[in-house]
């Protein structure tokens, strides 16, 4: 999931959108207390994190739609949380 979120945060610069280290950070660290499998919590806890200014929403709307619709569904067991040594 790292990897994923890690080339999102690469297409939301790309399209204008700022987001700093500590947002990326926090993004991650937030994503582990969702299921990810729901898309709608995905997409808002992403939105809540990443996004510091309304002008920027439709921009992550549009990049969130594309970039998450290219990726398949991440299989049982391999979400965040999921990794050695991990509960």
């Amino acid at each position: 999931m790292l990897g994923l979120l890690t080339g999102f945060i690469g297409e939301l610069r790309q399209t204008g959108v700022p987001v700093s280290m500590v947002e990326a950070i926090d993004a991650m660290k937030a994503v582990e207390a969702i299921d990810i499998s729901d898309r709608i919590a995905l997409r808002e806890t992403l939105r809540a994190t990443l996004v510091k200014n309304a002008r920027h929403e439709r921009a992550f709307d549009t990049a969130f739609d594309v970039y998450f619709s290219l990726v398949p569904s991440v299989p049982d067991g391999e979400g965040p949380g999921t990794g050695p040594g991990e509960p």
